[in-house]
């Protein structure tokens, strides 16, 4: 399955082999994630996400300033238009509320946001966030980058140092800022989603934190995160995951019988099953919830008196933890 990859970014046009980007703040050519060609024999470059679709989104003016509102706008636009893995490289993003709403928002549809910490070289003092993946930088050696930002709220390292990559006008040279690692891991994102498109995007997530080699202090750690990113065993562990469980749970009404008559306090007893077991049972009354219980046997006691006399629907739905 094909991957649909948002570019939030200035002025993208096609370059040596691909799609690359520009602008003036945090780096250059964000679209080397997915490289179809190679320049005769001279250039190879290895695509991360070879067949991946790109969504070019533009979020800055001809000068590549932009207000954190645009790209807001433009990642929500990205998220209604298909695109399960969104690339922002510009600094500071992770910080901005109104981007972190719109990253929630494409997180809702499976999706996962990911960005550029920084060349700043410095603790950006950003809180952390759940909504996006903010990436360090590493050189040829494993080791953060003098000029990388970092800080706690660094998800992921990539590499991000003298990376071949392309250029206008057709060419070819090496660059390096975290705006050069974020997309590697973007590319990964939709390599993995690729794999297994049904999973997640909290499992892909899983599966990069997971797999990643930690670098630093064990465990997360302001300068890489979890650890540089691991596609290979990222991969590995896509593929062996579970299936996603889609089933919805079995529920049932046992008492009252349908067609009783009822008065006053009245014991409602409901039997539910799931193949990954009931996170709860809610009870309805004309469509209304009126109780939940999470423990079995689920039995509720309702009081019909709150009610106006004739025909009234109970209806019981049972959730399981997948949400189904």
């Amino acid at each position: 399955m094909r991957i649909g990859i948002a570019i939030a970014d200035a002025d993208q046009a096609a370059g040596a082999g691909g799609l690359e980007a520009h602008h003036q703040v945090g780096g250059r050519h964000r679209a080397t994630l997915r490289i179809d060609r190679a320049d005769g024999h001279r250039h190879r470059i290895a695509a991360v996400a070879g067949q991946a679709q790109l969504m070019p989104v533009r979020i800055a003016d001809p000068n590549a300033y932009a207000y954190w509102s645009t790209v807001a706008q433009g990642l929500s636009w990205a998220a209604d238009q298909g695109a399960r893995v969104a690339n922002i490289s510009y600094s500071g993003v992770a910080g901005s509320v109104s981007v972190q709403s719109s990253a929630d928002y494409l997180r809702s549809k499976g999706g996962l946001v990911v960005v550029a910490a920084g060349n700043n070289g410095i603790d950006e003092g950003i809180t952390p966030t759940a909504s996006m993946i903010p990436v360090s930088a590493t050189n040829e050696t494993d080791a953060r980058t003098s000029w990388s930002s970092y800080g706690n709220f660094v998800a992921l390292a990539a590499p991000g140092q003298n990376i071949w990559t392309t250029q206008r006008g057709g060419s070819y040279g090496a660059w390096w800022g975290t705006s050069l690692a974020s997309p590697v891991v973007a590319g990964t994102v939709a390599l993995l989603m690729s794999a297994r498109p049904t999973l997640s995007g909290s499992a892909i997530q899983n599966a990069l934190f997971t797999t990643a080699v930690d670098l630093g202090t064990a465990g997360r750690d302001p300068y890489f995160g979890w650890g540089r990113i691991n596609a290979g065993a990222a991969m590995q562990a896509v593929l062996a995951a579970p299936a996603p469980d889609t089933q919805p749970p079995a529920v049932s009404v046992s008492a009252p019988l349908n067609g009783a008559t009822v008065n006053g306090l009245v014991a409602v007893d409901v039997g539910a099953s799931d193949n990954q077991g009931i996170a709860r049972v809610d009870l309805r009354v004309n469509g209304s919830v009126v109780a939940s219980d999470t423990s079995a046997p689920y039995g509720f006691s309702w009081d019909s008196t709150r009610v106006a006399n004739g025909a009234v629907t109970l209806t019981a739905t049972a959730v399981d933890a997948a949400g189904n």
